[in-house]
């Protein structure tokens, strides 16, 4: 279930404090392509930088609070961020189709990324 968004967003512009009291960076942040679709297997982990897959990777590391990961079946397949933006994907239970969001807060915007993920049984049975 892709939308249009993840294609055709455009540039947003914000501005941020950078820490220990910097001057202000601005950075655009826009989803770039698409995330492909995952074939996994029980037991398996994907980790995925989110630098791939939005723009000004630069600015992305240690904005950990401003991401989100959210699985339409967390018992199936469990997704978070690092603070360093690595999107980590978790393969628990098998399932057919289950839509992973992955998205950048910048108020009041979300940009985002959707991808489904298939998990099957692993052939050694773990």
């Amino acid at each position: 279930m892709r939308t249009a968004r993840n294609i055709a967003l455009a540039a947003l512009v914000a501005t941020t404090a950078c820490g220990g009291g910097s001057p202000p960076c601005e950075f655009f942040v826009v989803p770039v392509g698409e995330m492909p679709d995952l074939e996994m297997l029980v037991g398996d982990t994907v980790e995925t930088p989110l630098a791939d897959h939005f723009t000004d990777p630069d600015c992305l590391e240690g904005k950990g609070p401003l991401w989100e990961a959210r699985s339409s079946d967390p018992s199936a397949v469990a997704v978070s961020v690092s603070n360093s933006a690595v999107l980590t994907t978790a393969a628990l239970d098998v399932a057919n189709s289950v839509l992973v969001t992955v998205a950048f807060h910048i108020s009041p915007e979300e940009l985002s990324h959707e991808f489904l993920v298939r998990v099957r049984p692993h052939p050694t049975g773990r």
